[in-house]
């Protein structure tokens, strides 16, 4: 009988219409779950054909909670890893993040002993490539343990930068100029974009340099941190330590540390000592910054100075 099952059973989940099979998915899935040898092949090719069609709302739940239990009892990690990439993007498309966040976390521990996250970095990609693109919560998905928990397993530098690449292109696509004022989200976001700046060095080539710069200045540009200044003035230091390398996310920083500067002196009472201690200092600090900076274009290094200027003439109106 197991010998016949692995004959049938594929060639019937591949060739089954997927509509039917749909319809049909609960009676299905008791088929595929059943007996002692289910194979990390039969739910790969099960989840698949799922995903190509629209399952039932109540038979969503059972499905996955039958397939999980038996994709963990898996003796092979390599098939253990081949159906969470299948099963994660089922859980991503209809389920919240509490069954992500699980699932996430059972492949997690998994794959930490001994390191064996090194041998499926290519599987890895597409699990956080297929959150991307089927979540739109994303700052939601950072603020789970698991998912940092996930991008930090990427520690060789091909994969950091293409996993970088991957969250920043989906959350620039995904957010409109402005949208969060969470400072841990843009932490974790920074850290993402350091990551894509410490990718380049002299053997980079200007697009690539060009492509990493305008995708980590969109990045930036999606936080509005005018609701607390002092946070925010961490969050700039961080910006301009972490991004040095490239003269646009140089420029870029300075912008955006003055743009803050502007709206805070106007913002608050221009005649508080706080709003005069921190104009002043924003005024030190990107003159010190301007001056010790040699990459920065002369174009861009005129308009940062008008900046100041007018930010001292703020200042001085107070």
């Amino acid at each position: 009988m197991p010998q016949k099952r692995s004959i049938v059973l594929r060639p019937f989940l591949r060739s089954v219409p997927t509509t039917y099979l749909c319809e049909h998915a609960l009676e299905v899935c008791k088929v595929v779950t059943s007996g002692e040898e289910v194979t990390a092949q039969e739910l790969c090719v099960f989840g698949e054909q799922l995903l190509r069609g629209d399952t039932s709302d109540e038979a969503k739940r059972p499905i996955l909670r039958n397939v999980w239990r038996q994709i963990s009892k898996l003796p092979s990690i390599r098939g253990y890893v081949q159906c969470s990439v299948v099963w994660i993007e089922f859980a991503a498309k209809y389920f919240s993040l509490n069954e992500l966040s699980v699932m996430l976390d059972c492949v997690i521990k998994k794959l930490l002993p001994d390191r064996k996250y090194e041998h499926f970095y290519d599987s890895l990609l597409s699990i956080v490539e297929k959150l991307m693109n089927d979540r739109l919560d994303i700052a939601d998905l950072f603020a789970t343990e698991q998912f940092p928990a996930l991008i930090d397993l990427f520690r060789n530098d091909a994969t950091c930068v293409k996993c970088a690449t991957i969250v920043l292109s989906a959350f620039v696509r995904a957010h409109p100029m402005r949208y969060s004022s969470n400072f841990q989200f843009a932490n974790q976001i920074l850290g993402l974009c350091k990551l894509l700046h410490d990718s380049l060095n002299a053997t980079s080539t200007d697009k690539d340099v060009k492509m990493a710069s305008m995708l980590i200045e969109r990045s930036l540009d999606r936080f509005d941190v005018d609701v607390d200044p002092e946070r925010a003035l961490d969050f700039f230091v961080d910006c301009r330590a972490s991004l040095g390398n490239i003269d646009s996310t140089v420029a870029v920083s300075f912008f955006l540390f003055l743009f803050f500067s502007h709206v805070g002196c106007f913002y608050c009472n221009r005649t508080s000592q706080n709003a005069l201690s921190f104009g002043l200092f924003s005024i030190n600090y990107n003159q010190i910054s301007l001056q010790a900076s040699y990459r920065i274009q002369d174009f861009d290094r005129c308009k940062l100075a008008v900046s100041i200027h007018h930010l001292q003439s703020i200042i001085g109106h107070g």
